[in-house]
């Protein structure tokens, strides 16, 4: 579609507005307020999010000017050998409206009652269902605590998903501290 420049004094016709200004303006809402029957190329900046997103024919696309980020900072502990959230469950970004693939950056500080395995991972639910693994898990062995971070990009369901970490350990108790989750679109 091309661009049209308009003069003082040009008549706005129905065709322009349909053409030129609504294919080629942001359209403000919030993300209960977008439109529900977008076109392809239609861009929205949502207020309640601050996010600018695009529909592409099939799904939004949010273009992120930073990650999407919440933070746990109580220290708490499980000795569960399989993925559980913790008494203060998450940190958990929600609802968040994604392409096709986001980065999943989780960081906490990890130690572990002994020498064994500690491990952080993220569950994905909503338009995606991921489940908390090893493959994509944090992992930390030993008594002494550190602070560790890993990134992942990962192909989703595009759609509002919902991140959340869960944890467990190997044997022992695992111990985790100022837990953060950043999520961005790429």
């Amino acid at each position: 579609m091309a661009f049209k420049t308009f003069n003082v004094g040009d008549v706005l016709t129905a065709s322009d507005a349909n053409t030129y200004l609504m294919k080629q303006a942001v359209i403000v809402c919030t993300s209960g307020t977008r439109p529900s029957s977008p076109v392809e190329g239609m861009t929205i900046y949502e207020t309640d999010t601050d996010n600018m997103i695009t529909y592409d024919g099939t799904g939004w696309r949010r273009y992120n000017a930073r990650p999407l980020t919440a933070t746990v900072a109580t220290s708490e502990g499980t000795a569960t050998t399989s993925y559980t959230d913790l008494a203060t469950a998450g940190p958990t970004i929600s609802a968040f409206t994604t392409g096709d693939s986001v980065r999943v950056t989780i960081t906490a500080n990890i130690s572990n009652s002994g020498a064994n395995a500690s491990r952080m991972s993220v569950t994905i639910s909503g338009a995606t269902t991921l489940a908390a693994d090893d493959t994509r898990a944090l992992e930390v062995t030993g008594t002494s605590r550190m602070r560790c971070s890993m990134s992942m990009v990962l192909g989703i369901t595009a759609g509002s998903n919902t991140f959340t970490a869960k944890y467990l350990a190997a044997a022992g108790t695992a111990t985790f501290v100022n837990r953060v989750i950043e999520v961005e679109a790429v």
